[in-house]
């Protein structure tokens, strides 16, 4: 059931964020769904008591993956204000396999 969910969420963000995005910026859509997701894994990690806690050493780690994630949404949101919600979900479909043929091609590391 989690599973049919999820999928149905995702399948759904791109139309909502296309329709979305004609009544506000790429820059606050972000913002509002970051602060969204603070929000919710902070209520999800209060409630089921686990520890979260981030070693120092770590702490630029997750600040550069928090800004590359953050740039790619932005990318994301603001190539699908200029094209189809079905181009924007066919090119974050494929992204995955391009990014094995690139590590392939690269860093010759296969799948697996």
């Amino acid at each position: 059931m989690e599973s049919a969910v999820a999928v149905i969420s995702w399948g759904c963000h791109l139309l909502a964020t296309k329709t979305a995005l004609y009544e506000i910026t790429p820059v606050t859509l972000i913002i509002m769904r970051l602060v969204m997701a603070v929000f919710l894994l902070f209520i999800i990690a209060k409630s089921t008591g686990r520890d979260f806690s981030i070693d120092r050493k770590n702490h630029s780690y997750i600040f550069l993956l928090a800004l590359i994630a953050v740039f790619h949404l932005w990318i994301q949101v603001t190539g699908l204000k200029y094209t189809t919600v079905s181009n924007t979900g066919w090119i974050i479909g494929t992204a995955p396999v391009f990014m094995a043929l690139l590590g392939f091609v690269f860093f010759r590391k296969g799948c697996g």
